[in-house]
This record gives structure tokens, sequence and C-alpha cells, in this order.
């Protein structure tokens, strides 16, 4: 493309080789990193650290909108600095409310404390953990008031849980001593889909009435509430692939404008299909292809699309090992699209996930291989 992309840092999150769980200290868990800036981004709190949370790989978590600065006290004088890093403890921490799922069907609703660990971490607290799904879990969502979490289901579907109040009142204990905080209630189990449930979105021009999910069985589905906050299945809409019969357009993602008129679907077979959104109705308009000719089709396990305090309005893709820059250079309806550019090898194996940071100037991708990176880049 016309752009260019250059990597700012790599964070080994675990060792790809080793089998032993000793030299992996962060499988199974989740990290919580502060970015500062162009400056290294620095590990600020890990949840589950003990592990007694989640037994397995955990596929997602999620910051409720919620969230907070924290600056906890200072440690006292037997504290030591985290080993791991020379730099200085940051003056402030990113605290809040984080909910996350696993492969053995845990979703679990972390707060922070607002004290460090001897370590110099942010300490975190497992307020509550739901375990209605026994299947593995494949995403979270939380809704844009942070009055429900979704969660999606390798058994084919998506529960939904009332979220009470004062889950984000951090003087309330944890565990028997949280109170309220325990009952989240379940409100629907949506079971539409005849695969399992890849990944959840939402429209945010909405409160909290319209869900969407993707799944193995190539469609995503579109459910509203009505006014006594039941779902139902409103849409279904089909890649072409599956509608002539082929079953490898998995839809592997989702990502939804912040406006709430562009819906990105990641497929199987390295495309990505784009509908337009207006008044609840969903109309295909394009399709981004990203597989080379010539080339094994992969999936695209992660799409992101930039804050509305973006200056632009590019859409982020992760496809094999390589992260992708598009952007549209059409005001027609499903226009014209660019690759603005690329970097073919960001990591040494799949991209599962990518995001825009820093109000959209930075990205950061992360590798099955066990790395996050951090990106700068420059479009057009």
């Amino acid at each position: 493309g016309r752009g260019f992309l250059v990597t700012s840092s790599g964070l080994p999150v675990s060792s790809t080789t080793a089998a032993s769980a000793e030299t992996k200290p962060y499988a199974g868990r989740v990290l919580v990193y502060g970015l500062r800036g162009e400056e290294e981004p620095l590990l600020q709190g890990v949840l589950n650290r003990a592990g007694k949370v989640h037994k397995r790989t955990i596929r997602a978590a999620a910051f409720a909108k919620r969230s907070r600065t924290v600056t906890p006290p200072p440690l006292p004088p037997t504290g030591a600095a985290d080993p791991s890093s020379d730099l200085p403890a940051p003056p402030s921490y990113c605290g809040g409310v984080i909910a996350a799922v696993s492969f053995d069907g845990v979703c679990s609703i972390w707060r922070d404390c607002g004290e460090l660990s001897p370590e110099g971490l942010l300490e975190w607290q497992c307020a509550v953990t739901l375990t209605g799904c026994s299947s593995e879990l494949k995403g979270v969502l939380w809704s844009s008031q942070d009055t429900l979490l979704s969660v999606c289901s390798r058994d084919k579907s998506v529960w939904i849980y009332e979220v009470p109040e004062d889950m984000f009142d951090h003087a309330m204990g944890v565990g028997e001593d949280a109170g309220g905080a325990g009952d989240c209630e379940v409100v629907s189990i949506l079971t539409h889909h005849s695969g399992d449930v890849k990944a959840l979105s939402s429209l945010p021009s909405e409160p909290d009435d319209v869900l969407l999910s993707a799944s193995y069985d190539a469609s995503v589905n579109v459910y509203t509430a009505d006014e006594a906050g039941d779902y139902s299945l409103t849409t279904s809409l089909k890649s072409a692939s599956a509608a002539s019969g082929d079953k490898a357009a998995t839809i592997w993602s989702l990502a939804v404008t912040p406006h709430g008129t562009r819906l990105y679907a990641g497929t199987g077979e390295g495309e990505v299909l784009i509908y337009h959104i207006e008044d609840g109705e969903f109309t295909h308009v394009h399709t981004l292809t990203v597989a080379e000719e010539g080339t094994k089709a992969r999936p695209i396990y992660s799409i992101a699309v930039p804050p509305p305090s973006a200056s632009h309005g590019c859409v982020l893709l992760g496809y094999s090992s390589g992260i992708y820059l598009y952007r549209e250079v059409s005001s027609v309806m499903g226009g014209g699209w660019t690759l603005d550019c690329r970097a073919k090898q960001a990591h040494e194996q799949d991209v599962m996930s990518v995001a825009f940071v820093d109000d959209g100037r930075a990205l950061l991708s992360v590798g099955e291989e066990g790395k996050i990176r951090f990106w700068s880049f420059v479009i057009g």
C-alpha cells in the first residue's frame, strides 16, 4: 500500500516451545498493560494469577465501559519493583471491571482492588464466576451501558446475563462478601445457530437492544430485545459461499463502526463481508478479499475499527501472520476500498487479535506464538 507500519515493541506473553507450566507464567491469565504514548507499554496487572478461577485457556476478555484510573498508595518500604521491567512504576493504573471467558466454560468478572502487589502490579479480585454454560466459551461482550454481559459458546448458544449496578462498587468485597455482585441473572439463552458461536458484537447506536453473533454455520444472527428485555432473532445474514453450499465459510470475527452504519464480518475464506446498516436493515455492499490468488485461504480471526475520536475511518484485519489496514475511498455506498498499508509477517504464527489504540493513532496485534506487538502507521 501507500502507507507503512513500524513495530514499536514486541512483548512475549509465553514461550511457544516450552511445555511446562512453570515456563509459561501467564498461561490461562489476563494481562493488563498500560499504554503511555510512545513509551514502552508496561505490565500493570495479572488476573487469575494463581490459576484458581480458570483452569484452561482464556479465550477472550473485555473491559466494562466504566473503566477507571487508579492511583494506589505507594508500596511499603519492603515492596520490590517488578523484576521483569527496569521502567519506573506509573503514577496511575488502568482499573475498573473486566469479564473473561475460557475453554473450561467459566465466565469470570473481576474488579481492581485499588492496591498494589509486592511486585508493583495492580491487584484484581474475582467478584463472581458464571458457570451456566458447560461448553467452551469463545467470546464476551459488555452492553453499551454495562447492564448486560453476553457470552458465546461452542455448544451453539449465546447466554445473556443481567449485571447488577453494585458490580461496579469497588468498595464492596468479593465472593461471599460481594452482596448483590453475585446476583447476575440469566435473561436470555439464544440457540438459533447450528454451529459453535465464534464472536459477538452490537450496534453502538442502540442502548442495549441489538446483538450480533457470528458462527461456524456461516451466518451472522441479529437479535433485538423488546421492552421486557426478551431477545428474538430478527435477521440471519448468510455469506454467498454458504448459500452455494460451501461449508468453509465460517464467520470468525465481527466489528461494527462507532456510528453503527457498517458491519464487517471476517470469514474462514480470507474475505471480509461488508454490510451497510440503516433503519435496522443490513445490506451487503462489498466483499474485501485478503487472500492472495494462488494461495490457500486462511481465516480472518480478528477485525477492528477505530474509536470515534480517530481522524480516519480505516478497518484493521488480522490475516494469517500479517496485519492489513484498509480504507474506504468512495462516499458511494459500498464504494471502492484500498489497502493502505500492511505487514505480511507481523508475527511468527497466525494473528489472533488486532486493535486500535491511542485514539486510533497506533495498532496492536497478538500472535498465536504468544507475542503482543504495538505498531505506528502512516496512511495515504
